[in-house]
């Protein structure tokens, strides 16, 4: 009987001792809120010419899954992105791999933007599908003023577009 209580009282001091080293550390710190930015969502590249129906869409590519994590490392902040990018092979392709540039950008909240950086991602596609997809895993480093956290600081992310593509893209929003 004498030795299964102390086999108790030890179980019982190790979850004293657990629960001490739960009080005396701090709550998670928050990471950055993370966003695809609407005008740019989603990219079509048509093929040469005028033409800008369906039978002209080489490709279109839109954000998947958005996945983010972050650690503090003193006065630095590490953000981890995994961001999935699909895209559809269209009509007029005519090639079976295309190139999708992105961007992530590092806003102040209140929208000032303090970092951009434009990713290339390469999507390729086999004879018989006309889907496929990429994934895409990314770091950004913030160094972080004192008395700043993650939560006073946003991603936002987009495809790095060409003029006549934002407008596209705004003009097609514009009709749903």
């Amino acid at each position: 009987m004498i030795a299964s209580g102390r086999c108790c009282v030890l179980a019982l001091a190790g979850l004293a001792l657990s629960a001490c080293g739960m009080l005396d550390s701090e709550p998670p710190r928050p990471c950055p809120a993370v966003a695809v930015l609407q005008d740019v969502a989603t990219v079509t590249q048509f093929k040469p010419g005028p033409g800008r129906d369906l039978v002209d869409v080489r490709f279109e590519a839109e954000f998947g899954t958005l996945q983010s994590s972050c650690r503090y490392d003193r006065s630095r902040l590490a953000i981890t992105l995994v961001v999935d990018l699909l895209a559809l092979k269209g009509p007029a392709a005519d090639a079976e791999a295309s190139d999708f540039p992105f961007f992530v950008a590092i806003t102040e909240r209140g929208d000032r933007v303090l970092a951009k950086e434009v990713f290339q991602s390469r999507i390729d596609f086999t004879r018989e599908r006309r889907r496929a997809g990429v994934r895409e895993e990314l770091e950004q480093v913030l160094q972080l003023p004192a008395g700043k956290g993650g939560d006073d600081y946003e991603l936002l992310i987009g495809f790095q577009l060409a003029p006549e593509q934002l407008e596209y893209n705004r003009r097609l929003r514009g009709r749903r």
